[in-house]
C-alpha cells in the first residue's frame, strides 16, 4: 500500500476508504443514495465496535454529532465532485462558480473565496453578485436547503458574504454540486 494510502484510510475510516477504492474509475461518492449509503455503513460499523468495546460514548456520524472534514479535505472532495483539478479549488473559483450556477446565476466569480471556521461550524463564501442575484441566491438555496445559509453580510455593492452550516454544506449541497461547464 502506498503510504499516502494509509493517510486517506486513517482519515476516512477502513469502510468509505474501501468504498473509494472499489469504485476508483468513476465519481459513486457524489452518487446522492450511494454517498448515504457509505456514511450509513460507517455509522452502523461505529455503533458496533462500540457496543462491542463497551463504550457509551457514541463516535458516530450523525446530526447531533456530525464528523466535519478539514478545508483541505473538503477541497479535495470538492475536485472531485466537481471534476477539477485540486489546484483550480484551491486557488481558483470552480466551487464558487458551481455554487453561483447552481441557482441559474451567470456571473463569474473571479476573485470569490471560501473559508471554512471549524470554531462556528460555518463555512462562508465571499461571491460576486449584485442586488438581484444575491436575493436569488439566497431565496433559492433557502428554498432548496433551509437549514444552509446562518448569515449574510454585504459587503459593498459588488460583493456579498454567505455563511453557510459546515455540516448541511457537506451533506447536502455537496453531493447536488454539478460539474462546472
Amino acid at each position: 500500500m502506498r503510504s499516502h494510502n494509509v493517510g486517506y484510510r486513517i482519515r476516512l475510516g477502513d469502510l468509505i476508504y474501501q468504498l473509494f477504492r472499489n469504485q476508483e474509475g468513476g465519481c459513486f461518492l457524489f452518487n446522492k443514495a450511494k454517498y448515504n449509503a457509505a456514511i450509513n455503513e460507517e455509522q452502523k460499523y461505529y455503533e458496533d465496535t462500540n457496543k462491542v468495546k463497551g463504550d457509551n460514548k457514541s463516535n458516530t456520524l450523525n446530526e447531533s454529532s456530525p464528523q466535519i472534514l478539514s478545508h483541505s479535505e473538503l477541497m479535495k472532495l470538492l475536485s472531485k465532485q466537481l471534476k477539477v483539478p485540486y489546484e483550480e479549488v484551491y486557488n481558483g473559483i470552480a466551487v464558487e462558480q458551481a455554487l453561483v450556477a447552481k441557482a441559474n446565476i451567470r456571473t463569474i466569480q473571479k476573485e470569490a473565496f471560501y473559508r471554512c471556521d471549524t470554531s462556528t461550524n460555518y463555512t462562508y463564501f465571499q461571491l460576486c453578485l449584485n442586488s438581484t442575484e444575491r436575493v436569488h441566491f439566497h431565496q433559492f438555496y433557502k428554498s432548496k436547503f433551509p437549514k444552509l445559509i446562518k448569515d449574510f453580510k454585504e459587503i459593498d455593492k459588488k460583493w456579498a458574504r454567505f455563511y453557510f452550516d459546515t455540516h448541511v454544506f457537506h451533506r447536502q449541497v455537496l453531493p447536488s454540486l454539478s460539474p462546472a461547464s
